[in-house]
């Protein structure tokens, strides 16, 4: 039996390795096809996507910015 490794199976989510659909740890997600259909679903309209999904500020703030600070505008109620 294979080790389980949590950064591959994080990187699959994003990377196109594994369809949405066939992904049972996706929790908000449109089960596009293929990369490039998640893409046009998600991208801006002013960069010639759709805009279909909104991320709320709540799930953004569970990221950080390269440089390891929270997203500029994160809301006080979930800080720390």
């Amino acid at each position: 039996m294979d080790k389980f490794d949590p950064l591959r199976s994080y990187r699959t989510i994003f990377d196109g390795t594994i369809l949405p659909a066939n992904n049972k740890e996706l929790i908000f997600t449109r089960g596009a096809t293929n990369i490039d259909m998640l893409v046009l679903h998600q991208n801006a309209q002013d960069d010639g996507g759709w805009n279909c999904h909104g991320m709320t500020q709540k799930m953004l703030d569970a990221y950080y910015m390269n440089n390891g600070s929270n997203e500029p505008g994160m809301n006080s109620m979930y800080q720390g």
